[in-house]
């Protein structure tokens, strides 16, 4: 499954030529065989390590790729951010750079995915670390991603994704219902706030203020008709969310996405249970600090339905969360 990290790794090593069919190696590969003495220099996008900066209103993330690769090579890690910046600059990611590194359903459609193509601005540090922030245009596409492909009906395609999910589950049945004992109140919060999710998407449907697709099945099967895309992005193509308790939780998103959105095995129960706990947490703050109903009686419309697009990603988020990593039930009515 395809992530913000995952994203930012193949990005990079595109961009420098030591991964896959991209035609003549990159002057920085040709600098360090040669000065470095090193004939097949490669890494593949899990070897360049990315990690998140903490950043309360931002979406950053930092890599000391240079130092790495300084260390193989003659060359400073200022110089080797320098061909770096100049690398990513001077080359644009395509789709089919992403599909030899993951698997994209039919669903992950073209439209989706160009928005997170030029994932970022790249920038170097004074200590040779590479920061990227991505842009709100990609903020907003991957909050899309999670909506379109975090339902039931497209995470899962063709049942045998339920299959594996299933197998792990039972293979984790024992450690799951031990850790439950000990924090059901924690668990009953969880699905409250997802419940509560879902009866905020059918209230708004009810008022017509947005028009659901199939509305009477399960709500991970729930999409947008009206507003047909989310306008998460004013005109000037800044995030409609810009209050810090917003910014927060699509912070926390992005963290879920990362850690657990390729659907890999290795994450344990405590840090799905952790990290469900932190969505919550910021949901709770937004639903607190931003009050929706309000935006539809000044009839600011675009932010209301960009508030409720926040509504269903935090759905579809506990959904993945509780109900597929966790096998903790998920009830719309409580």
């Amino acid at each position: 499954m395809l992530t913000p990290l995952l994203m930012l790794q193949i990005r990079l090593s595109q961009s420098l030529c030591l991964q896959g069919d991209f035609g003549k190696a990159s002057y920085i590969s040709r600098r360090i065989s040669t000065d470095g003495g090193l004939q097949d220099f490669r890494l593949i996008p899990a070897e360049i390590p990315f990690k998140r900066v903490r950043d309360a209103s931002r979406i950053l993330y930092s890599t000391a790729i240079a130092h790495k690769l300084a260390a193989r090579s003659s060359l400073t890690p200022a110089q080797i951010t320098g061909y770096i910046l100049n690398s990513v600059s001077n080359n644009t990611l395509k789709l089919q750079d992403i599909g030899a590194f993951v698997s994209l359903s039919e669903t992950a459609s073209k439209t989706l995915l160009e928005p997170l193509l030029q994932d970022g601005t790249f920038q170097a540090t004074h200590s040779g670390l590479i920061q990227v922030e991505l842009s709100d245009r990609a903020i907003a596409g991957w909050l899309n991603w999670i909506i379109h492909q975090w339902g039931a009906g497209q995470l899962w395609e063709k049942g045998e994704g339920w299959q594996v999910n299933i197998a792990r589950m039972d293979r984790r049945h024992g450690e799951r219902t031990e850790r439950w004992k000990n924090c059901e109140a924690e668990t009953f919060a969880m699905q409250q706030t997802y419940a509560r999710c879902c009866s905020l998407l059918q209230m708004a449907h009810r008022e017509g203020v947005i028009t659901l697709s199939q509305p009477d099945a399960a709500p991970a099967l729930w999409q947008f008709m009206v507003p047909a895309w989310i306008p998460w992005l004013d005109g000037n193509i800044q995030l409609r969310l810009s209050h810090p308790s917003e910014r927060s939780l699509i912070g926390q998103f992005f963290k879920v996405l990362d850690a657990t959105g390729d659907g890999s095995s290795q994450r344990s129960w405590n840090d799905c249970f952790c990290l469900a706990q932190q969505v919550c947490q910021g949901f709770q703050a937004f639903h607190r600090d931003r009050p929706i109903w309000h935006n539809i009686i000044e009839q600011s419309f675009d932010l209301a339905h960009a508030q409720f697009g926040l509504v269903m990603v935090t759905q579809r988020v506990l959904y993945h969360l509780l109900n597929q990593l966790m096998n903790i039930s998920t009830p719309s009515e409580l």
